[in-house]
């Protein structure tokens, strides 16, 4: 049995430990709020775009509406660029690699220091890197990346885009996506649509869809990383309180230990002190 000054050295370790797994789940609750209401507002808005985009666009095919025209295949990849959130980053490079087997020939677009870490020790085709791409993020940032993404997969000879991310369902529950975001097909079953198709469109169809779909490309990327940083948040906060309740049971079982380690030793004294006595009566 470890001695009581091992024993204590422990638990004092363990303790701090506990403390900076709590601090850290309070700093990932209070961005977890921001992030979750910028996802809430987001949705109803995608949604609407999406409908217009369909009403707008009639009978078109669908490759009529995307940006990009070739027989490449690109696919965007979002992790966390810092640890501590549990599964959360092993999940997306298990889908990712999977969709890779799938699709051998894709050119993917890392977001995240811990998939572009792991994708670089692997022969994949790499079409753009972003590190620490959600600091500071926002909408103008948002637009100008996804101008960027473009103009590279045009440049490629890109006709499919799609995205695996991670959809923020609530704090503990955040489920990995994978969708294809060009050519576009409206996430609207069953939605009536918002235009008649048969209403005149001023100036013209033509020129309202094509501001329709590039504002779609912008809101569509800016939209996912907002589902992003939120899931990234709530699987951080989940497995800080599941590290700090962890932490307290380890503090038990060692107080426990400690407590049997003080009594062993204060009985040892005891006879030995007896002992002693009896030895000199």
């Amino acid at each position: 049995m470890a001695n009581l000054r091992t024993i204590r050295k422990r638990i004092t370790g363990v303790r701090n430990t506990m403390q900076l797994t709590r601090a850290m789940k309070m700093v990932a609750a209070a961005k977890l709020r921001r992030a979750q209401m910028r996802v809430e507002h987001a949705r109803p808005y995608m949604k609407l775009l999406a409908q217009m985009i369909q009403a707008a666009s009639g009978s078109r095919d669908s490759q009529e509406l995307s940006p990009l025209q070739g027989e490449a295949e690109a696919c965007l990849v979002f992790s966390s660029d810092r640890g501590l959130c549990g599964s959360y980053n092993g999940n997306i490079l298990r889908t990712a690699l999977k969709y890779r087997e799938e699709n051998p020939q894709t050119h993917f677009i890392l977001f995240g220091k811990k998939i572009i870490e792991q994708f670089r020790k692997r022969d994949f085709a790499i079409l753009l890197e972003f590190a620490d791409f959600v600091r500071d993020f926002s909408w103008q940032k948002a637009s100008t990346t996804m101008e960027t993404i473009l103009t590279q997969c045009q440049q490629q000879g890109v006709g499919k885009l799609a995205a695996i991310y991670t959809h923020f369902v609530s704090a503990g529950v955040q489920r990995l996506e994978s969708r294809t975001l060009f050519p576009f097909s409206s996430q609207g079953d069953d939605d009536e649509a918002l235009v008649n198709p048969m209403l005149l469109i001023e100036p013209s169809r033509e020129q309202v869809l094509q501001e329709l779909i590039r504002h779609y490309s912008r809101f569509s990327f800016y939209y996912i990383v907002a589902e992003v940083v939120a899931s990234e948040h709530g699987a951080r906060m989940s497995a800080m309180d599941a590290a700090s309740r962890n932490a307290e049971e380890v503090i038990d079982r060692l107080t426990l230990e400690m407590n049997r380690a003080r009594q062993t030793s204060i009985t040892t004294e005891l006879l030995e002190i007896i002992g002693g006595a009896e030895a000199l009566a």
